[in-house]
């Protein structure tokens, strides 16, 4: 039998594994999983996450593991469903749901995998708690040294591994009741008294925080549209400012057409096309596709802002300008009300549609980028994209709405000049004003993992010398690999593919890994003999 580990046990860990079992050779499969708790993912962890933060991806959307999201809720019995804070009756395909509800899907989805590999004929191990602290490479063998409780060293060895680590959450915890180095797990944040706070960062990990500490100093009323939020007698002194280099707010999900409409001018074959010619002048040929691919879509909308003016460098000033010329939440309380009444009529505002489907045809040219080009893409087009594909749930909005009418929640725009001091108070210096705090939580959301921090000597180096050499063509499903180890760890692919995040990600990297792992071993005749685990049973100092 061919002998597979995967590292780590979250979404991308549960779509590997799917794909794994419909080959029609038998394999021998460890997970490793270093909490106590398999099939879930640090995202949409129980304690990790509050129960009312919201997963900003909804059931039409996510790729189905042995069933949808829709089909799992509806099988559930009605206690179930309403004890996950989800209301059956309302719920449809669009319906954006606590990141907790998506980690029992995809607990109970992996333990259903596990069964049907079982009765396939795989074998197939899952091994929680145990802690993977390193994987090397010997002739054709690959080494997985893992640690287990009471310090315990166990070493297997295998033929393929696949990193799928995943996301790591910074550990605020002991640090001090003042600061926070991140809003996860959001049960820290429990410990913050009504006082005044600073949280940096206004994209999804900022509201997952402001959400976190209001609703421990009060409760949210009522429904949509009607939201409203009302602070406890004994928690008046709370005060919350998001705070970010240009103080805006993302924009609520809109209504599109999913699975997503075939493009006609910025296609696969297109940018293909444009990478053959070369790395210079690169990125604005890319961008003339773009325009042109804009103005079929949507004529009125390139006229409005005269894009055939822009170049890659002004037209995220225009993307972004009705916002920054506007106060955020008076922006947001409009685009909310224009997404909802969009998504009531089942309309699709051309342009946007077009942008969203444009990003990961465009990621796959990022790698062949020259330097200039890469900052300008960095500083320009890439925050277009992201801002455009990482809308967030309406509802969500709707909180930052009735936290600020009901006078707890302001924002503010620090520009990209800012300094944070942190003593007895904290204090934020921009633009000549001295903003003091009692309480800060660092909420930027997660950024590109470095390489030099993998926690894997025995495969870093291959893979940063790798990285930093890949040239490849154009190729949609090429991954790093170093040997038999791939590297499907998001964090660390957000380099070269500064889109890959979310759970599509998870499921196309998964699928694509597990496709080369099966015709491997079709390959190889799946002749491998299982290698007994070695344990070395001195305790850790």
């Amino acid at each position: 039998m061919f002998q597979i580990a995967i590292v780590g046990s979250g979404p991308t860990a549960v779509y590997t594994l799917r794909a794994l079992i419909d080959g029609s050779s038998p394999l021998d499969i460890t997970v490793f999983e270093r909490t106590g708790t398999a099939g879930v993912g640090m995202p949409y962890r129980q304690g990790t996450n509050g129960g009312a933060l919201l997963a900003n991806i909804a059931s039409v959307e996510l790729p189905p593991v042995m069933e949808s999201l829709e089909a799992w809720l509806r099988s559930r019995s009605e206690l179930g469903v309403e004890s996950m804070g989800v209301d059956i009756e309302t719920f449809d395909d669009r319906t954006f749901l606590p990141r907790v509800v998506l980690g029992t899907y995809f607990r109970d989805q992996f333990v259903r995998v596990v069964e049907l590999g079982t009765a396939r004929g795989h074998k197939i191990k899952v091994l929680t708690q145990h802690n993977v602290t390193d994987i090397q490479t010997v002739d054709d063998r690959i080494s997985v040294a893992t640690e287990i409780a009471g310090g315990l060293k166990t070493y297997e060895s295998f033929d393929r591994v696949v990193i799928a680590t995943g996301h790591e959450v910074a550990d605020s915890a002991g640090k001090s009741d003042s600061y926070f180095s991140s809003p996860y797990p959001t049960w820290l944040l429990q410990r913050i008294e009504a006082s005044r706070v600073a949280i940096l960062g206004t994209s999804l990990s900022g509201i997952d925080a402001a959400v976190s500490v209001a609703q421990q100093h009060g409760e949210f009323e009522g429904e949509a549209p009607a939201l409203s939020y009302k602070l406890r007698p004994e928690s008046q002194g709370l005060q919350l400012a998001m705070m970010s280099r240009n103080g805006l707010l993302p924009e609520a999900d809109f209504y599109c057409p999913i699975p997503y409409e075939p493009l006609d001018i910025f296609t696969a074959d297109a940018i293909e096309s444009e990478v053959q010619a070369g790395a210079e002048g690169l990125l604005d040929r890319l961008f003339n596709l773009f325009r042109l691919q804009i103005t079929a879509c949507d004529p009125d909308y390139a006229r409005t802002i005269d894009l055939i003016e822009r170049t890659a460098d002004t037209y995220p000033e225009s993307y972004f300008a009705s916002r920054l010329g506007s106060n955020p939440i008076e922006c947001a309380r409009s685009n909310l009300a224009a997404t909802d009444a969009d998504r009531k009529s089942n309309h699709t505002v051309p342009w946007k549609y077009a942008v969203l489907r444009m990003h990961e045809v465009f990621e796959h040219a990022v790698r062949h980028f020259g330097r200039l080009d890469r900052d300008r893409f960095h500083n320009g087009m890439r925050k277009v994209f992201i801002d455009n594909y990482a809308a967030i749930p309406p509802e969500s909005v709707r909180r930052l709405i009735a936290l600020h009418d009901a006078g707890v929640l302001s924002l503010v725009a620090l520009g990209s000049d800012y300094e944070v001091r942190s003593d007895e108070i904290h204090r934020v210096v921009a633009d000549g004003r001295n903003y003091t705090f009692d309480v800060l939580i660092e909420a930027t959301g997660e950024a590109a993992g470095s390489i030099d921090e993998m926690p894997f000597p025995g495969v870093k180096e291959a893979f940063a010398t790798q990285l930093k050499k890949r040239n490849k063509r154009f190729d949609p499903e090429a991954l790093p690999k170093h040997g038999g180890v791939y590297l499907a760890a998001l964090p660390y692919l957000l380099f070269e593919r500064p889109f890959v995040q979310g759970l599509v990600s998870c499921h196309e990297i998964g699928t694509v890994i597990a496709a080369e792992i099966r015709n491997d071993v079709e390959a190889s005749g799946n002749q491998r003999n299982v290698v007994d685990i070695r344990i070395d049973e001195l305790a850790i100092a």
